[in-house]
């Protein structure tokens, strides 16, 4: 695999990880804002930070977990739990 196509792939993974994050957060936040017998806001005033927060974030731990080895050596050491 070409030197650009690994990095590609490196940036479309950084991407579905950051945003796959993201989108997780904000029910998660109605989750615990329920638990807490607080009033749901649906989309709080924070939430496009929040968002775009948490989207790079996950993108830059992706990156970290990469450059670490960290994926490297979970790959290797994956079984399939359920």
């Amino acid at each position: 695999m070409k030197k650009v196509d690994k990095l590609v792939r490196l940036l479309v993974e950084m991407v579905v990880v950051g945003v796959g994050l993201a989108l997780l957060g904000l029910p998660v936040s109605w989750l615990m804002r329920a638990a807490s017998g607080k009033k749901i806001v649906w989309w709080p005033k924070h939430a496009r930070a929040m968002l775009v927060g948490t989207a790079f974030t996950g993108a830059a731990f992706h990156l970290i977990c990469e450059i670490s080895g960290l994926n490297q050596w979970y790959v290797k050491r994956y079984v399939r739990l359920l």
